[in-house]
Protein backbone atom coordinates (compact mmCIF):
# COMPACT_ATOMS: atom_id res chain seq x y z
CA UNK A 1 0.00 0.00 0.00
CA UNK A 2 1.13 3.82 -0.50
CA UNK A 3 1.22 6.00 2.28
CA UNK A 4 0.83 9.53 1.35
CA UNK A 5 2.72 12.24 3.19
CA UNK A 6 -0.47 14.18 3.25
CA UNK A 7 -4.30 13.33 2.26
CA UNK A 8 -5.56 16.96 1.04
CA UNK A 9 -7.81 15.05 -1.55
CA UNK A 10 -10.44 12.58 -1.69
CA UNK A 11 -9.05 10.71 -4.16
CA UNK A 12 -6.09 9.73 -1.81
CA UNK A 13 -8.18 9.25 0.98
CA UNK A 14 -9.88 6.67 -1.20
CA UNK A 15 -7.38 4.94 -1.97
CA UNK A 16 -6.09 4.45 1.20
CA UNK A 17 -9.30 3.58 2.91
CA UNK A 18 -10.54 0.73 0.19
CA UNK A 19 -6.91 -1.19 1.10
CA UNK A 20 -7.81 -0.79 5.09
CA UNK A 21 -11.30 -1.85 4.50
CA UNK A 22 -10.06 -4.97 2.96
CA UNK A 23 -7.02 -5.44 5.13
CA UNK A 24 -9.05 -5.24 7.94
CA UNK A 25 -12.29 -6.92 6.27
CA UNK A 26 -14.69 -4.37 6.92
CA UNK A 27 -15.66 -4.39 2.68
CA UNK A 28 -19.06 -4.70 3.76
CA UNK A 29 -19.40 -1.77 6.23
CA UNK A 30 -17.79 0.85 4.23
CA UNK A 31 -16.78 2.07 0.69
CA UNK A 32 -13.51 3.83 0.36
CA UNK A 33 -15.19 7.30 -1.23
CA UNK A 34 -16.87 7.56 2.19
CA UNK A 35 -13.90 8.59 3.76
CA UNK A 36 -13.75 11.62 5.58
CA UNK A 37 -10.08 11.64 6.49
CA UNK A 38 -7.37 9.90 7.42
CA UNK A 39 -4.45 10.15 9.49
CA UNK A 40 -1.29 8.38 9.73
CA UNK A 41 1.46 8.37 12.97
CA UNK A 42 4.51 6.60 13.12
CA UNK A 43 6.77 4.75 15.62
CA UNK A 44 8.33 1.62 16.46
CA UNK A 45 4.97 -0.01 17.19
CA UNK A 46 5.73 -3.58 16.30
CA UNK A 47 8.68 -3.46 17.89
CA UNK A 48 11.35 -3.98 15.45
CA UNK A 49 13.65 -1.53 16.80
CA UNK A 50 13.05 1.23 13.72
CA UNK A 51 10.42 3.90 13.72
CA UNK A 52 8.42 3.14 10.35
CA UNK A 53 6.05 1.42 11.27
CA UNK A 54 2.58 3.38 10.15
CA UNK A 55 -0.86 3.52 12.35
CA UNK A 56 -3.20 4.53 9.60
CA UNK A 57 -6.31 5.72 11.23
CA UNK A 58 -9.51 6.08 8.53
CA UNK A 59 -12.40 7.95 9.65
CA UNK A 60 -16.07 7.61 8.04
CA UNK A 61 -17.91 10.28 9.51
CA UNK A 62 -17.65 11.67 13.28
CA UNK A 63 -17.98 8.29 14.96
CA UNK A 64 -16.81 5.73 12.94
CA UNK A 65 -12.92 5.15 13.12
CA UNK A 66 -10.71 2.38 11.74
CA UNK A 67 -7.21 1.64 13.14
CA UNK A 68 -4.52 -0.36 11.25
CA UNK A 69 -0.88 -0.81 11.42
CA UNK A 70 1.19 -1.21 8.45
CA UNK A 71 5.02 -2.30 8.31
CA UNK A 72 7.55 -0.59 5.79
CA UNK A 73 8.55 -2.81 2.81
CA UNK A 74 10.66 -1.36 0.15
CA UNK A 75 8.72 1.75 -1.27
CA UNK A 76 5.33 0.48 0.18
CA UNK A 77 3.93 -0.19 3.08
CA UNK A 78 2.47 -4.20 4.37
CA UNK A 79 -0.68 -4.99 6.26
CA UNK A 80 0.54 -5.95 9.72
CA UNK A 81 -2.62 -5.81 11.97
CA UNK A 82 -5.97 -4.19 12.72
CA UNK A 83 -5.91 -2.32 15.95
CA UNK A 84 -10.22 -1.73 16.40
CA UNK A 85 -12.87 -0.04 15.29
CA UNK A 86 -13.98 2.82 17.58
CA UNK A 87 -16.22 6.28 17.04
CA UNK A 88 -14.81 9.62 17.83
CA UNK A 89 -11.32 9.65 17.68
CA UNK A 90 -8.90 12.29 18.50
CA UNK A 91 -5.06 13.03 20.31
CA UNK A 92 -3.69 9.95 18.65
CA UNK A 93 0.02 9.80 19.87
CA UNK A 94 3.05 7.01 19.75
CA UNK A 95 4.82 6.47 23.07
CA UNK A 96 8.07 4.94 24.15
CA UNK A 97 8.30 2.31 26.49
CA UNK A 98 11.72 0.46 27.49
CA UNK A 99 12.29 -2.61 26.23
CA UNK A 100 8.99 -2.82 24.77
CA UNK A 101 6.99 -2.14 21.35
CA UNK A 102 5.59 1.72 21.80
CA UNK A 103 2.04 2.23 22.80
CA UNK A 104 -0.52 3.61 20.59
CA UNK A 105 -2.46 6.54 22.80
CA UNK A 106 -5.54 7.81 22.01
CA UNK A 107 -8.77 9.25 23.36
CA UNK A 108 -11.92 8.07 21.81
CA UNK A 109 -15.33 9.76 22.58
CA UNK A 110 -18.52 8.29 22.45
CA UNK A 111 -21.94 10.36 22.79
CA UNK A 112 -25.11 8.46 23.53
CA UNK A 113 -28.42 9.23 24.13
CA UNK A 114 -29.90 5.67 24.38
CA UNK A 115 -30.88 4.81 28.08
CA UNK A 116 -28.99 7.47 29.61
CA UNK A 117 -27.60 10.36 28.13
CA UNK A 118 -24.09 10.34 28.17
CA UNK A 119 -20.78 12.35 26.68
CA UNK A 120 -17.54 10.92 27.35
CA UNK A 121 -14.18 10.30 26.91
CA UNK A 122 -11.74 7.26 27.25
CA UNK A 123 -7.90 7.33 27.05
CA UNK A 124 -7.01 4.26 25.68
CA UNK A 125 -3.94 2.66 24.72
CA UNK A 126 -3.11 -0.47 22.65
CA UNK A 127 0.88 -2.27 22.35
CA UNK A 128 1.56 -4.94 20.04
CA UNK A 129 1.70 -8.07 21.59
CA UNK A 130 1.41 -11.83 21.24
CA UNK A 131 1.22 -11.06 17.32
CA UNK A 132 -1.92 -8.71 18.08
CA UNK A 133 -2.91 -5.61 19.16
CA UNK A 134 -3.52 -6.00 22.60
CA UNK A 135 -5.64 -2.98 24.85
CA UNK A 136 -3.07 -2.28 27.76
CA UNK A 137 -4.85 0.97 28.83
CA UNK A 138 -8.42 2.37 29.77
CA UNK A 139 -8.91 6.10 31.52
CA UNK A 140 -11.68 7.30 32.29
CA UNK A 141 -11.58 11.14 31.56
CA UNK A 142 -14.59 13.17 30.50
CA UNK A 143 -17.68 11.84 31.45
CA UNK A 144 -20.91 13.61 31.15
CA UNK A 145 -24.07 11.69 32.20
CA UNK A 146 -27.92 12.06 32.71
CA UNK A 147 -30.69 9.81 33.22
CA UNK A 148 -33.80 10.12 34.92
CA UNK A 149 -36.59 8.12 36.65
CA UNK A 150 -40.49 8.61 37.15
CA UNK A 151 -42.46 7.98 39.97
CA UNK A 152 -45.94 9.03 40.26
CA UNK A 153 -46.39 11.45 36.88
CA UNK A 154 -43.35 13.16 38.93
CA UNK A 155 -39.85 12.85 37.16
CA UNK A 156 -36.50 13.37 38.91
CA UNK A 157 -33.26 13.70 37.11
CA UNK A 158 -29.50 12.82 37.78
CA UNK A 159 -26.39 14.29 36.69
CA UNK A 160 -22.82 12.72 37.39
CA UNK A 161 -20.04 14.91 36.11
CA UNK A 162 -15.85 14.16 35.77
CA UNK A 163 -12.65 16.00 34.38
CA UNK A 164 -9.36 14.60 34.48
CA UNK A 165 -6.46 15.66 34.81
CA UNK A 166 -3.71 12.64 33.61
CA UNK A 167 0.10 13.49 33.88
CA UNK A 168 2.34 10.17 32.51
CA UNK A 169 5.98 10.03 33.64
CA UNK A 170 8.66 11.11 31.20
CA UNK A 171 9.25 7.20 30.36
CA UNK A 172 5.39 6.80 30.24
CA UNK A 173 5.93 3.49 33.79
CA UNK A 174 3.13 5.60 35.63
CA UNK A 175 0.29 7.87 34.93
CA UNK A 176 -0.72 9.83 37.64
CA UNK A 177 -4.90 11.37 37.34
CA UNK A 178 -6.74 13.80 39.38
CA UNK A 179 -10.46 13.02 38.60
CA UNK A 180 -13.18 15.50 39.56
CA UNK A 181 -16.16 14.14 40.28
CA UNK A 182 -20.04 15.85 40.99
CA UNK A 183 -23.73 14.46 41.27
CA UNK A 184 -26.30 16.31 41.03
CA UNK A 185 -29.93 16.55 40.94
CA UNK A 186 -32.98 18.31 39.25
CA UNK A 187 -36.81 17.94 39.07
CA UNK A 188 -38.01 17.94 35.45
CA UNK A 189 -41.19 18.12 33.33
CA UNK A 190 -40.91 14.57 31.54
CA UNK A 191 -38.11 11.55 31.37
CA UNK A 192 -37.27 13.27 27.45
CA UNK A 193 -36.03 16.88 28.52
CA UNK A 194 -33.27 17.71 30.04
CA UNK A 195 -33.54 20.36 32.32
CA UNK A 196 -30.81 23.17 31.98
CA UNK A 197 -27.95 23.34 34.01
CA UNK A 198 -28.90 25.25 36.24
CA UNK A 199 -31.75 23.93 37.53
CA UNK A 200 -29.49 20.68 39.01
CA UNK A 201 -27.90 21.39 42.54
CA UNK A 202 -25.06 19.43 43.39
CA UNK A 203 -25.82 16.79 46.23
CA UNK A 204 -21.62 15.46 46.31
CA UNK A 205 -18.79 15.96 45.13
CA UNK A 206 -15.30 14.11 45.37
CA UNK A 207 -11.64 14.42 44.13
CA UNK A 208 -9.82 10.78 43.27
CA UNK A 209 -6.56 10.17 42.42
CA UNK A 210 -5.69 7.52 40.69
CA UNK A 211 -2.09 5.82 39.50
CA UNK A 212 -1.61 3.77 36.86
CA UNK A 213 1.44 1.59 36.74
CA UNK A 214 2.75 -0.07 33.71
CA UNK A 215 3.75 -3.66 34.84
CA UNK A 216 5.86 -6.49 32.86
CA UNK A 217 4.22 -8.77 34.63
CA UNK A 218 1.29 -8.51 33.58
CA UNK A 219 2.19 -6.58 29.97
CA UNK A 220 -0.51 -3.98 31.24
CA UNK A 221 -1.04 -0.89 33.10
CA UNK A 222 -2.29 -1.82 36.36
CA UNK A 223 -3.92 0.20 39.43
CA UNK A 224 -2.13 -2.42 41.95
CA UNK A 225 -1.91 -5.83 43.07
CA UNK A 226 -4.44 -8.19 45.45
CA UNK A 227 -4.62 -11.40 46.40
CA UNK A 228 -7.94 -13.10 45.18
CA UNK A 229 -8.84 -14.87 48.66
CA UNK A 230 -10.88 -17.74 46.85
CA UNK A 231 -7.71 -18.99 45.35
CA UNK A 232 -4.65 -17.56 47.30
CA UNK A 233 -2.97 -15.78 43.99
CA UNK A 234 -1.84 -12.55 43.27
CA UNK A 235 -4.21 -10.53 40.91
CA UNK A 236 -3.82 -7.51 39.14
CA UNK A 237 -6.76 -4.34 39.71
CA UNK A 238 -7.37 -2.70 36.15
CA UNK A 239 -10.34 -0.73 37.76
CA UNK A 240 -11.54 0.35 40.66
CA UNK A 241 -15.42 0.53 40.73
CA UNK A 242 -15.59 2.37 43.75
CA UNK A 243 -13.52 5.45 42.36
CA UNK A 244 -16.23 5.88 39.49
CA UNK A 245 -18.47 8.78 39.18
CA UNK A 246 -21.84 6.76 39.76
CA UNK A 247 -20.23 5.73 43.50
CA UNK A 248 -21.57 8.84 43.90
CA UNK A 249 -25.00 8.38 43.26
CA UNK A 250 -25.26 5.53 45.67
CA UNK A 251 -25.41 1.89 45.47
CA UNK A 252 -22.66 -1.20 45.50
CA UNK A 253 -19.94 -0.23 43.83
CA UNK A 254 -17.31 -2.01 45.92
CA UNK A 255 -15.91 -4.05 43.26
CA UNK A 256 -13.13 -4.55 41.36
CA UNK A 257 -12.37 -5.88 37.18
CA UNK A 258 -9.00 -7.90 38.05
CA UNK A 259 -6.97 -9.83 35.77
CA UNK A 260 -5.97 -13.65 36.44
CA UNK A 261 -2.63 -15.13 36.02
CA UNK A 262 -4.54 -17.49 33.19
CA UNK A 263 -5.35 -13.99 31.16
CA UNK A 264 -8.73 -14.64 32.50
CA UNK A 265 -10.90 -11.01 33.61
CA UNK A 266 -13.75 -11.01 36.40
CA UNK A 267 -15.29 -8.31 38.23
CA UNK A 268 -15.53 -9.13 41.98
CA UNK A 269 -15.76 -7.44 45.39
CA UNK A 270 -13.85 -5.63 47.40
CA UNK A 271 -14.29 -8.00 50.12
CA UNK A 272 -13.33 -11.25 47.86
CA UNK A 273 -9.83 -9.90 48.13
CA UNK A 274 -6.92 -8.89 50.73
CA UNK A 275 -3.19 -7.45 50.97
CA UNK A 276 -0.25 -9.32 48.97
Amino acid sequence: MRIYDSYDTAAKRAETAAQVLKDTEMTDSFTGNEATATRVNYGNILGNGDNNDALVTVSFGPENNIMAVYRKNGDSYEYAGTVGYFYGVDNISIEKLADRPDVIIFRERNNQSIGAREKSGFIRGYMYQNGKFENVLNIDENIESWFSSTDNGKTSWEKVEQTCVINPSENNQTIDTTKKQTYSTAEGNNDRTVPPNSDFKIVSERKVNEQYNWSDYWNTYILEEKTENSTGKKVAVLIDFSNSTNALTGGDFNKYKILRDDGSAAIINHSETSEV
